[in-house]
């Protein structure tokens, strides 16, 4: 999947997706940036993994030392420094956020944010264990996913998506609640409470979990050492 939003759903493409959004995803993007706002406001370094074109960069800034974003899509990024022109204290790389370069314990947070676990396409272990990684000791490690609760408005969104023709057709059979599946190949799938709990506990994390807005689920982890 990380291929997918690198090479069609990047850029402005990427930005349009968000225009579309109805009411009730308006209130789930809004409640959700709340939410990470607050949990890294004051920190020093922080980064997010699948950064787009800096759509939540530009909120959490403002309230951080530095941000740093990373993301593999070259599009996104050209479109990030526009976006984030007079942010002076935000930084942009072209990385793969399962092997980020960064140096080990480098950053006070490490946010991946509405659902972004499932864009890459790779287990989550693998991207977990980065995060782990790069993350200071005491850190704060934030990934988020989506509440079943939200899977009609979800569902509805992506309809909206392939009419604009921004990602395929719908494939309606093989999609089921939690996981939609497009005809030309994307896939968007859920990470659920107790798998981010399971997951972290496997790489010696305990995560505690909270619901926002009846429509995100956070693992919120302060990294043991």
């Amino acid at each position: 999947m990380a291929g997918y939003y690198k090479e069609h759903l990047s850029g402005t493409r990427l930005e349009h997706v968000y225009d579309l959004a109805s009411p009730r995803v308006q209130q789930y993007l809004g409640a959700e940036l709340e939410h990470v706002v607050k949990a890294v406001q004051g920190k020093g370094r922080i980064i997010e993994f699948g950064c787009g074109y800096g759509r939540a960069l530009k909120e959490i800034a403002s309230h951080v030392d530095r941000a740093v974003g990373c993301d593999n899509a070259s599009m996104s990024l050209r479109h990030a420094r526009a976006f984030l022109r007079g942010e002076s204290n935000c930084d942009l790389a072209r990385m793969d956020a399962s092997r980020t370069g960064f140096s080990d314990d480098s950053f006070d947070a490490v946010i991946c944010i509405q659902n972004g676990i499932s864009a890459f396409g790779l287990p989550a272990e693998v991207l977990l264990t980065e995060a782990i990684r790069v993350a200071k000791p005491e850190a704060l490690i934030l990934f988020s996913s989506y509440s079943p609760e939200f899977w009609g408005p979800r569902l509805e969104w992506f309809r909206d998506q392939a009419r604009a023709g921004l990602v395929g057709e719908i494939d309606e059979e093989r999609t089921t609640p939690g996981t939609i599946v497009c005809k030309d190949g994307f896939r968007s799938s859920t990470v659920t409470g107790d798998e981010f709990s399971n997951v972290f506990f496997r790489l010696g994390q305990h995560a505690q979990i909270v619901e926002v807005d009846r429509s995100s689920v956070f693992a919120q982890v302060v990294k043991r050492v």
